[in-house]
């Protein structure tokens, strides 16, 4: 009977850990889309296509802010870089300048597009080969303390300029 009962606590105990297990990975679910509750939301998104010996990568995309509060992007994160970084271009006696942005600030009703040769993600020490088509995870971490993850896909830029159809950058993942 005491083995019956120490298995049944055991097992009750199980369950709960279960549970609780569940309820966390829904809240974390809950934080991490293409779209933020607050109206925070990233289309375009795509990856320049490096040679196989590249080291690091660029990204690109538009970021929308529709509340009415200014919201910060404090970073960014994705599985096939060591670091991603958000950067500005800037063209300095002819010479350009990569300058690092800690965090970006995006107004309230407005809008910030990364494009070659000015904002843009910088993915450093890729982890892998980026191949084309392949759909990477991005996480953007911003100051209301959402997490935005979406996906982004792998490019080169003449494929990336000829397309209009946005949406099978913003799959949610």
């Amino acid at each position: 009977m005491k083995i019956l009962q120490k298995c049944s606590q055991q097992y009750v105990i199980f369950l709960v850990l279960m549970m609780v297990a569940v309820l966390v990975e829904a809240a974390d679910m809950h934080n991490m889309h293409k779209s933020t509750d607050n109206g925070v939301k990233i289309s375009g998104g795509w990856i320049r296509l490096t040679p196989p010996v590249a080291k690091n990568s660029a990204a690109y995309f538009v970021v929308h802010n529709t509340s009415t509060l200014d919201i910060q992007i404090i970073g960014v994160s994705t599985p096939v870089a060591e670091t991603a970084t958000m950067h500005n271009t800037s063209i300095e006696q002819s010479m350009a300048r990569m300058i690092h942005l800690k965090k970006l600030n995006i107004p309230a009703g407005g809008e910030i597009e990364f494009a070659s040769g000015g904002m843009h993600l910088m993915l450093v020490n890729l982890q892998k080969q980026l191949k084309a088509n392949m759909e990477i995870p991005i996480l953007f971490e911003l100051s209301t303390g959402e997490k935005l993850k979406t996906k982004f896909i792998v490019r080169t830029e003449r494929e990336a300029s000829l397309s209009h159809d946005h949406s099978a950058h913003d799959k949610p993942i």
